[in-house]
């Protein structure tokens, strides 16, 4: 097998010609889009049929060559940990009169002509799970180098060079993902206790939640002057949903009790997951923090 590998997010395959060469003149030609294509024949014959115009047609006999290439795309994809992968790209030669075979090539004098049939979608806006990106967006490999739609179908061309018959690229689940962004910094507001009340306080600490990350969590050191205090009513809200997700923290400190050194945590069990809509209350004498995203 002729391949390259791309080491970690986002992963190609691509196949030569089979024996005999294209019968008639041949260019390559691309076709991008990011709507949870499954990496199936069908589907890399929908992304042809996009091509030479929307009039892009598929010879007899080429189904094997199409899974063939499929097969070894999703299998590096699967190899480095990836799920649920998908296909976004597939490059092909296609004859000037718009038809795939697996006899087809691209030819040396082709090569980069078919480079920039790729970089013709520079312009044209992705999206996955609510995020924007193109075939120029860096995205973070496992080893923590980037590389972008556009570098793996670079890497799958120059594997086959001028013998190119079929290159297609494939993304796991969580590629692209989001740029890492954390939250503002947090706002803190105390609501005074009122007539018999008044040694007892309501804390508020409102929080986004960012982008992309995996931990979250509370502190609030306390000023007693003076004073023996206990804390009580913990909670965390949503507020932009309203629900109450108390049970996904840990807190430092028992309701009734004096936290020690004055400082109340809450901390996010994260189990794996991404930062999602948090809320939270911790209290002095009643203290309650929320956050929103």
């Amino acid at each position: 097998m002729i391949a390259t590998y791309a080491f970690a997010d986002g992963d190609h395959d691509e196949r030569p010609s089979d024996p005999g060469g294209g019968p008639k003149p041949t260019h390559g030609e691309w076709f991008v889009d990011d709507n949870n294509h499954a990496p199936t024949v069908d589907s890399a014959k929908w992304f042809i049929q996009q091509m030479n115009n929307k009039t892009g047609k598929i010879a007899g006999g080429s189904d094997s060559k199409i899974q063939e290439t499929l097969n070894g795309a999703v299998a590096r994809c699967q190899a480095r940990g990836g799920t649920n992968c998908r296909l976004v790209a597939v490059g092909i030669a296609i004859t000037n009169d718009g038809w795939y075979s697996a006899k087809n090539l691209i030819g040396s004098g082709g090569v980069q002509a078919y480079k920039n049939n790729l970089y013709s979608f520079g312009n044209k806006t992705l999206s996955y799970n609510g995020y924007n990106y193109d075939i120029n967006t860096p995205f973070q490999r496992v080893d923590g180098s980037q590389t972008t739609v556009a570098r793996l179908g670079e890497e799958s061309i120059n594997a086959v060079g001028g013998d190119a018959n079929i290159n297609v690229i494939v993304l796991s689940q969580d590629e692209p993902a989001k740029p890492k962004t954390p939250p503002a910094p947090p706002v803190k507001r105390i609501e005074q206790g009122i007539s018999a009340d008044r040694m007892r306080n309501t804390t508020f600490i409102t929080t986004g939640t960012g982008v992309g990350g995996e931990a979250l969590w509370f502190s609030d050191t306390i000023n007693p002057n003076g004073l023996t205090y206990t804390i009580t009513d913990q909670s965390v809200w949503d507020i932009t949903t309203g629900a109450n997700i108390s049970n996904q923290f840990t807190y430092n400190t028992a309701n009734g009790q004096t936290p020690t050194g004055n400082r109340a945590t809450a901390v996010w069990n994260a189990n794996g997951r991404k930062v999602e809509k948090l809320s939270e209350n911790i209290i002095c004498a009643s203290t309650r923090i929320t956050c929103q995203k």
